[in-house]
């Protein structure tokens, strides 16, 4: 298990796992609250990213957005076309006859890929022109009032201040809203975003995670895994206690 050098905090109290679930994450020196503005709002996903951006230039936010700009809009590009009725010839749109077997797709295989299910939404919500629009509108970093990017993009990196994107929905069994494992890809994922927060923490669209049956059961093993919320100050490893000679065996005491 790695740990971020300088770690003074466990906080977050998230459970993923790169085996089962044993790797709880530790966002270190970072407080877990809500936040009204953030510095960096990192998704999982290209699609999640410039839907966030979307919602944050409407608000006024000057947004960088930091995603595979050309992936994500050739995607769109293609789900508009397939939208008014035309074959485009992406790869994840390839074997569908209409855009109506689209829709199914990802909305009932539980298989689907998110990007294109999140694109899919984006495109209807927002309409193409929109979404290359917002894309083309950002700017350069260090004109930001926000940075958006895909916990990917963000691998490396630090923000004060770091809210996790809505693209990041719990595992659930899409027929019968079942829970299901964590992927350990998600489980990656998921601890690079949560570790990119240097002061302020919001869990976002990972806060299902404290409600997670492995998670509790890991906190309920191990007190250090519990966030700052619960533990106001760094919560040392607990040593076992020293093994005590039995009575009239070894060195005697001296009496002070």
């Amino acid at each position: 298990m790695s740990f971020r050098r300088g770690s003074q905090c466990p906080a977050a109290g998230t459970g993923y796992s790169a085996t089962t679930y044993t790797r709880v994450t530790r966002v270190s020196r970072s407080e877990v609250t809500k936040l009204g503005h953030a510095d960096a709002v990192l998704c999982r996903t290209n699609a999640g990213a410039v839907t966030a951006a979307i919602e944050a230039q409407a608000a006024g936010e000057k947004v960088h957005l930091k995603v595979s700009a050309d992936s994500i809009k050739k995607l769109a590009y293609s789900v508009d076309q397939m939208m008014q009725g035309k074959q485009p010839a992406h790869p994840l749109l390839a074997g569908f006859r209409n855009f109506g077997e689209v829709q199914e797709y990802v909305r009932e295989d539980p298989t689907a890929d998110l990007d294109l299910a999140l694109t899919v939404r984006l495109v209807e919500r927002f309409s193409v022109g929109t979404v290359l629009k917002a894309i083309d509108g950002c700017v350069p970093e260090n004109q930001a009032s926000v940075v958006i990017s895909t916990a990917h993009k963000a691998k490396g990196l630090e923000w004060p201040n770091v809210r996790i994107g809505d693209d990041f929905p719990e595992p659930r069994d899409k027929g019968t809203g079942t829970r299901l494992p964590i992927p350990d890809t998600l489980a990656r994922l998921a601890y690079v975003a949560v570790t990119r927060a240097k002061d302020t923490l919001d869990l976002g669209g990972l806060s299902w995670i404290h409600n997670r049956p492995e998670v509790l059961e890991a906190q309920a093993k191990s007190p250090a895994l519990v966030s700052k919320r619960q533990v106001p100050t760094a919560v040392p490893a607990l040593e076992p206690p020293p093994t005590l000679p039995s009575p009239g065996t070894g060195p005697e005491l001296e009496t002070v």
